[in-house]
């Protein structure tokens, strides 16, 4: 990893002193299905507030037929076509690569070697959670170190990411968070401007709707919000949005608990349909352990609603216990039950949404993770041979 050692305190980026645009390579954002791809499009609007925007590059697309192949492929030409047009501009170019795990990884690893040999300089975004447990294993970190090689700075999603990371031995990465895409951001404004939420689609203040929303894997651990049911008064119901290869097994298990009446499977849900749950609902429950990021965390508290989560990775990054919503001990169904119990009040749950919507614009709108992206490809550039 080449960007380790810190940047010299009080120095001007050099970068600033030639335009310079940041080049987006990772998954394509337009058939979003959640995950780096919505991210992505997070990125791109972030770096077109702060106007360093050069151009975006897909190097896979979810759920097509060759979608590992065929989008790298015709990445290779295509970034150095952008690189050499931006070149031409006059203008220095930063590529910024936002990776998955295993293959994901070594695609975007060779992709930016192929950056810097066409003159641009690198950084790395991870997205994986695996990143925590590659940190444990040795010969994991020697490929790492392999994999880094043309990136002249890594960059994580939250702190505690960074911390994760200098204690397996890479230190001098770069908190940069996902930030909100232009669709979300307006939504997180009008939800801070507005303050209070509209009521629950039931119309009525005897039930308090609970939504869970992932890919259902057994690392998201929704089972945990079904089974939090059972401690809970009737009037509190969940809706369940996701697919995957856990759907069946939650069903069963709502059946063998007696809650299947207060469970409702919607499916995969985007679009406007998601937009329309997210206002409808009262709280978001996100017990998941295998979350490097939860966009689907940051859309619920975009939406202005409270939050429970367990301690996991970065999920304290994000939800602030006991303002924007509840952060408890993991694979304790009782402990989520207890959190969704107090949001049934309103003079707890409103305030809590309130906040949690002032958070998402105050720290991860398009404007504000853009200067972190800029300041970071600035002292990528200041470090560049002339």
């Amino acid at each position: 990893m080449r960007a380790t050692k810190p940047a010299p305190q009080g120095d001007r980026p050099k970068g600033e002193d030639r335009p310079f645009a940041v080049v987006l390579i990772g998954t394509d954002p337009e058939p979003i299905r959640g995950g780096i791809g919505t991210a992505v499009a997070g990125y791109r609007h972030a770096l077109i507030e702060c106007d360093r925007f050069g151009g975006l590059v897909p190097t896979f697309q979810a759920g097509s037929t060759g979608g590992k192949l065929w989008p790298w492929l015709r990445a290779i030409p295509t970034l150095r076509r952008t690189i050499r047009r931006l070149g031409n501009d006059g203008k220095s170019v930063v590529v910024y690569g936002h990776a998955g795990p295993r293959f994901s990884l070594a695609r975007e690893s060779l992709m930016l070697l192929w950056a810097r040999l066409c003159g641009a300089r690198t950084m790395l975004q991870l997205h994986t959670p695996h990143m925590d447990r590659y940190m444990d294993k040795p010969y994991v970190r020697f490929l790492l170190r392999i994999a880094f090689w043309p990136v002249d700075r890594v960059t994580v999603l939250s702190p505690w990411w960074q911390a994760r990371l200098a204690a397996g031995g890479f230190g001098g990465t770069v908190v940069i968070p996902n930030p909100l895409s232009r669709d979300l951001e307006r939504v997180a404004n009008a939800t801070k401007a507005n303050g209070v939420r509209p009521a629950s689609a039931e119309g009525t203040e005897k039930q308090l709707v609970v939504l869970a929303m992932a890919r259902l894997t057994k690392g998201k651990r929704v089972n945990l919000a079904i089974e939090a049911l059972k401690f809970l008064p009737e009037h509190i119901v969940l809706r369940v949005a996701g697919e995957g290869p856990e759907l069946e097994p939650l069903r069963t298990l709502a059946q063998d608990l007696g809650v299947a009446e207060r469970v409702d499977f919607l499916g995969w849900i985007s679009g406007a349909e998601k937009d329309r749950q997210l206002v409808e609902v009262d709280a978001f429950c996100a017990p998941s352990n295998a979350d490097a990021f939860s966009m689907s965390m940051i859309e619920a508290l975009s939406h202005g609603l409270p939050v429970v989560t367990v301690r996991s990775k970065a999920a304290a990054d994000l939800v602030k216990d006991g303002q924007s919503g509840f952060v408890v001990e993991p694979n304790d169904a009782k402990a989520v039950a207890e959190a969704i119990k107090k949001l049934d009040q309103p003079s707890t749950r409103e305030p809590m949404g309130a906040a949690a919507a002032a958070w998402v614009v105050n720290e991860l709108s398009g404007l504000v993770v853009g200067k972190k992206i800029e300041e970071a490809a600035s002292r990528v550039l200041a470090r560049a041979p002339s």
